[in-house]
């Protein structure tokens, strides 16, 4: 086995800096949706919480997260092939304010909430509902993922007996 080089360590420490300042921002989000009652929307942080969680399904001024979640997620577990397509177009969705705002009718959508909340003063509630959302498609991947493990062994225990 040859020894590592200069090389191999260089290109070891830019992946590594590559992946810190792709995952960086993501966590930098979820530490900060813990933020107290009084915190903002940067370090420092003024106390730790779960008071942003809480008001992210309580009625807002503008309206219900937590009515807005349900509706967008029903679907989402249908059949597994579609998992991937479902979580895809969940995330693309906070974008899709202008076209929804054509078809949403009275009712009000997640990408409109989510509109709506950065057009004026936020809270550290948007940063709670980019947790959760990456917690929720965390765990229906692994859900997914432990069920079709599931039908696998059950198969091939049949064959097998």
């Amino acid at each position: 086995m040859e020894k590592s080089g200069p090389r191999h360590w260089l290109l070891l420490i830019l992946f590594a800096l590559f992946v810190i300042f792709l995952y960086g921002p993501t966590l930098t989000i979820f530490i900060l949706s813990f933020q107290g009652p009084d915190g903002g929307l940067t370090f420092p942080m003024r106390g730790v919480s779960i008071y942003w969680f809480q008001n992210l399904f309580e009625p807002q001024m503008v309206g219900d997260f937590g009515g807005s979640l349900e509706r967008s997620l029903s679907l989402a577990l249908i059949a597994p092939s579609l998992v991937g397509v479902a979580l895809f177009g969940f995330s693309l969705s906070y974008d899709e304010f202008s076209r929804t705002i054509m078809a949403a009718g009275s009712d009000n959508t997640l990408p409109l909430e989510v509109f709506a909340m950065t057009t004026n003063v936020t809270t550290p509630v948007l940063y709670a509902l980019g947790s959760m959302t990456t917690l929720f498609s965390f765990a229906v991947v692994i859900t997914v993922t432990l069920t079709v493990l599931a039908m696998r062994r059950k198969r091939g225990a049949k064959l097998a007996g």
